[in-house]
């Protein structure tokens, strides 16, 4: 798993480790590149990469933004732990009870930049 706090360091990472990643999970709203333009690049480089989109600014703003992605996954803020869980467990086909790659996503959940209400219910989570 890697992280990323702007959407330019976002498609670096894709670049250096695509290899390496299945899917990825982003923000509309992102500095220095939105997640609009970094999911069309993901889309037109790395087509065979799942997405999963999260947004603060609500369904309209997704609908606009995704206009050439309508396809795709996505989480309105704030969401639950369970929420993520499932959205994530179905776009990557995997089951998160003891799937590493689920823990790790609860673990990034839990400690990066989200609402105090989803770190929460992230380590409940890990804790279950």
């Amino acid at each position: 798993m890697f992280t990323a706090s702007t959407g330019l360091e976002a498609m670096r990472v894709l670049e250096q480790d695509s290899d390496r990643l299945d899917g990825a999970l982003l923000d509309l709203s992102m500095p220095k590149m939105d997640g609009g333009e970094l999911i069309s690049h993901v889309r037109r480089c790395y087509a065979d990469r799942r997405v999963v989109v999260m947004t603060g600014h609500g369904p309209g703003f997704a609908r606009d933004r995704l206009a050439d992605s309508p396809s795709t996954p996505v989480l309105l803020k704030p969401f639950s732990i369970d929420e993520l869980r499932s959205c994530l467990g179905s776009v990557m086909d995997i089951g998160y009870s003891d799937d590493p790659r689920a823990r790790e996503a609860l673990e990034l959940a839990a400690s990066e930049d989200t609402s105090e209400s989803v770190r929460q219910e992230a380590r409940r989570a890990m804790a279950e």
